[in-house]
């Protein structure tokens, strides 16, 4: 009796199929994705709880800095320039921290997205190794990360240059995945993701819309309970401060790992869409043997 031949299995996908199969992945290995999330979360979150002001200090100071163009105001009442610097100054070191985290924590992901088409499994600390393995580059990504996002900041009152900061961000947008699967330093990673991403700008821009719309909304869903649940208990001061960096170690391990899968497979649809790649090819990529499953492989 003859068996039918199962079809390769292909990376090429539109966006909404990426968000589909992203769902799909997290779904199966849910345990093990919250695991890689949270060893992150863990970090940002006492890194966190230990530099930043808080939330009513830092609303405090907003508004006051807010209130000083407004006539009338008693000027010995406000903060000074150099004062708004100091509590804000943490606040950068932070988004700096957390953008080089999540970096390390987006190659992470993609290497548990890629191992789960090789093996059928995601380990957690197979997927921490191999992103160790680049830690510099997915260091120097998240450098580069941190300066587009203050740029994007200041891009977003100057409408020309955040369309610029814009299109960089989406040619970088994959250079995390390229540097960790394909093995790229800085510089080539970045070249591969410019590379990949050329000539499908646009639906690379879909697939990230998409996916950064289904995360905030997820955001809402799950942190704005908690964020109420907080205000009705009240506490303030160091308790306060101590429930607000739970609720957002919590919110952050769940969603995070949506946009970083959706960001492997978004990788993953560049390569197949520029290159003959398949799962066969994915597997020797990351030096693994392609398993024997409904994707029609045999095991070496």
């Amino acid at each position: 009796m003859q068996v039918e031949q199962q079809p390769t299995q292909t990376f090429r996908r539109n966006p909404f199929e990426i968000i589909g199969e992203c769902f799909s992945i997290y779904g199966r290995y849910i345990r093990q994705f919250l695991l890689i999330a949270l060893i992150v979360h863990i970090v940002i979150g006492a890194v966190g709880f230990v530099i930043l002001p808080s939330d009513e200090e830092l609303l405090l100071t907003l508004l006051q800095f807010d209130a000083m163009g407004e006539q009338g105001t008693d000027t010995s009442e406000l903060p000074s320039l150099a004062e708004i610097a100091e509590l804000l100054f943490p606040v950068s070191v932070y988004l700096l921290i957390m953008c080089v985290s999540q970096a390390v924590l987006g190659g992470a992901i993609a290497c548990a997205v890629g191992m789960q088409y090789a093996t059928g499994e995601v380990n957690a600390g197979v997927s921490y190794s191999r992103a160790f393995w680049r830690v510099l580059t997915l260091f120097m990504i998240g450098l580069l990360s941190f300066a587009l996002v203050m740029l994007a900041i200041v891009g977003v009152v100057l409408i020309l240059p955040g369309i610029i900061i814009l299109t960089l961000m989406i040619y970088c947008s994959v250079a995390t995945q390229a540097a960790v699967l394909e093995g790229y330093k800085l510089p080539s990673a970045l070249k591969r993701s410019f590379e990949l991403v050329l000539g499908n700008w646009w639906r690379t821009l879909a697939a990230w819309l998409l996916t950064v719309l289904v995360t905030t909304g997820l955001s809402l869903i799950i942190g704005l309970p908690l964020a109420e649940l907080r205000g009705v208990i009240g506490l303030e001061g160091l308790a306060g401060k101590t429930i607000g960096t739970l609720v957002s170690m919590i919110t952050g391990t769940i969603i995070v790992p949506i946009p970083g899968i959706a960001a492997a497979l978004i990788y993953l649809d560049l390569r197949a869409r520029s290159e003959d790649y398949d799962i066969e090819t994915l597997s020797k990529d990351m030096g693994f043997s392609p398993r024997s499953d409904e994707y029609g492989f045999d095991a070496q």
